[in-house]
C-alpha cells in the first residue's frame, strides 16, 4: 500500500493519505476501547454507590431514580461505542478501497506504458 492514493473516474479525483487515514482508524480504535474501559468504571462504580446506600425507603427512592439515570448514561456510552465502531470500519473500507484503486490505476498505467 503506498502512502498516498488517488482514485477516480469520470474526471473525479480523489487523494488520501493512507497511512494518515490508518493512524486514524488506529486511534477510533483507542477511542473505543477506552469507552469500553469507562463502562467498567461505570459499573463499578454504580456498585459501589448501590452498595452505599442503604436499603430504608429513602435509599430505595434514590436508588430508583439513581438507577434510571445510570441506565440512560450506560446506553448513551454504550450507542457512541457503536458509532465509533461503525466509523473506524468504514475508514479501513475507504482504505482499502482506495489501495484498491490505487493499484488498479498503476497496473493500468503500468499496460499502458507498453
Amino acid at each position: 500500500m503506498s502512502n498516498q492514493a488517488a482514485a477516480g473516474s469520470g474526471g473525479g479525483r480523489l487523494q488520501a493519505d493512507l497511512a494518515e487515514l490508518a493512524e486514524l482508524s488506529e486511534r477510533v480504535g483507542a477511542a473505543h476501547l477506552h469507552i469500553g474501559r469507562l463502562m467498567s468504571e461505570l459499573d463499578s462504580a454504580l456498585s459501589d454507590a448501590d452498595a452505599a446506600i442503604g436499603v430504608d425507603e429513602a435509599a430505595r427512592a434514590f436508588r430508583s431514580g439513581f438507577a434510571s439515570q445510570a441506565d440512560a448514561i450506560r446506553r448513551e456510552v454504550q450507542s457512541a461505542a457503536i458509532e465509533l465502531d461503525r466509523h473506524r470500519a468504514l475508514i479501513r473500507r475507504g482504505i482499502r478501497d482506495l489501495d484498491t484503486a490505487d493499484h488498479d490505476v498503476a497496473l493500468s498505467l503500468t499496460r499502458d506504458d507498453r
